[in-house]
């Protein structure tokens, strides 16, 4: 599910039946046992050099550091994992499947319930500081849904749908090109948000979910 560097010129790639670890020749043991009994869908490393890890079927979020794990999602919280993100200012966002957002400073817990998008499939900051949320979930292979790509500027949000364009409102991901424009993948292809107009790109055999 996930890939993130581990530092050390290895890799710890998150899978269903836990986390292994590439150290760049072959696959060796994590280094904690109990990281091998995690399921995980999403792995972040943070500045401080810890690892976490979000848990779709534990429905928790994970940190590894200094050779202990915890747990650091509240307890009364639990819901299946689908994104990790550090922003550019140390706060640590997660992404749930029908739990909303959640963010770290470092001390406690922020949740946007209610008042946040209910399924987040991936984070990102644009060089501009906005953070961008790419919403959906799979509910069957052939079935997904999601509420478009929402824009946070850390004051109000703005949201693209299908109204506005979107080819879809399952979306992928959202990245920044080098020119600023954001490239927005969805359930049934490319759009392209530059100078405040959005564009769709024509993809070949692209497969077309139901929503």
């Amino acid at each position: 599910w996930s890939i993130v560097d581990d530092g050390a010129g290895g890799l710890f790639v998150g899978t269903t039946a836990g986390v292994v670890r590439h150290d760049g020749q072959r696959i060796v043991a994590p280094p904690h046992s109990r990281m091998q009994s995690i399921s995980v869908r999403s792995l972040l490393r943070t500045t401080d050099v810890a690892l976490w890890m979000g848990s779709f079927w534990d429905q928790r979020v994970y940190r590894y550091l200094h050779g202990r794990i915890q747990v650091m999602t509240p307890p009364d919280w639990q819901y299946e994992v689908q994104a990790l993100f550090q922003d550019a200012s140390g706060d640590v966002w997660v992404g749930s499947r029908g739990g909303g957002l959640l963010r770290w400073d470092g001390k406690t817990w922020q949740i946007y319930g209610a008042d946040g998008p209910q399924k987040v499939q991936s984070i990102t900051q644009t060089t501009d500081g906005d953070l961008w949320f790419a919403t959906g979930s799979f509910y069957t292979m052939f079935y997904m849904s999601g509420s478009g790509a929402i824009r946070y500027d850390g004051h109000s949000r703005k949201i693209l749908t299908t109204q506005d364009g979107l080819s879809s409102d399952f979306v992928f991901s959202v990245a920044e090109a080098s020119d600023s424009a954001i490239w927005i993948g969805t359930g049934k292809g490319v759009d392209v948000l530059s100078a405040d107009t959005l564009i769709s790109i024509p993809v070949r055999d692209v497969w077309h979910f139901q929503e």
